[in-house]
């Protein structure tokens, strides 16, 4: 009897062990995936924060690009930045080349803030999902006619239009730069095109910004 009292005890005690430890290989199942969400979360956390940051980089960038306020300091520095010497000196003569420069080098600042925001949107494409990508594609492709619009305005400038060719050129300008009405207040509606757009990329980018 008292060796049945025994076996029965151990095999109870190995039962129990046995038990133990599919629990213990349960929690911890469940804490790698615990940790497995936290970590992707941060990941997408953190990315959503730097491609925020870098849109709304961008849209400063552009909003500085599209002043229609160019004064005297700026397109002197931006002259002198880009030349030097004799050819400094002659273009600091010719107002059409400085207004040139001036925006050539606010475009440059646009382009560098642009290139930041391209990489962090490569990773948004795979860690973000879909709806991020669609709202940042519909906002690159209005960047992207701002690039085609300064060229063609820059150029339309160079060559005095008139006319009909005139026309043109004020209907370019309204996408480079903020018109503004006699009543100086502005009537910018690729400008409130662009601002929508920014806000529809920040809608779809905060909910990866929530505490999880």
């Amino acid at each position: 009897m008292w060796n049945d009292i025994v076996t029965a005890l151990g095999n109870s005690k190995d039962a129990y062990q046995a038990v133990f430890a599919a629990i213990g290989c349960v929690v911890a199942i469940l804490g790698l995936k615990t940790w497995q969400r936290q970590l992707a979360g941060k990941t997408q956390y953190d990315l959503a924060r730097s491609l925020l940051r870098a849109v709304y980089h961008v849209r400063d960038r552009v909003e500085a690009l599209r002043s229609p306020f160019v004064s005297a300091a700026e397109m002197y520095n931006a002259t002198r930045d880009k030349l030097r010497d004799e050819e400094l000196q002659q273009a600091l003569a010719d107002h059409d080349r400085m207004f040139r420069m001036t925006y050539v080098r606010r475009w440059e600042r646009v382009q560098e803030a642009i290139s930041k925001m391209e990489i962090e949107a490569l990773e948004a494409e795979v860690l973000l999902g879909p709806k991020v990508k669609e709202k940042l594609t519909i906002f690159q492709a209005s960047l992207s006619r701002l690039t085609a619009a300064l060229q063609v305005y820059l150029d339309q400038r160079r060559d005095n239009l008139e006319g009909a060719n005139k026309q043109a050129l004020q209907e370019t300008e309204a996408m480079v730069m903020v018109p503004l009405a006699p009543d100086g207040k502005a009537q910018d509606s690729f400008g409130e095109t662009l601002r929508n757009q920014v806000s529809s990329v920040a809608a779809s980018v905060r909910p990866y910004l929530e505490i999880r």
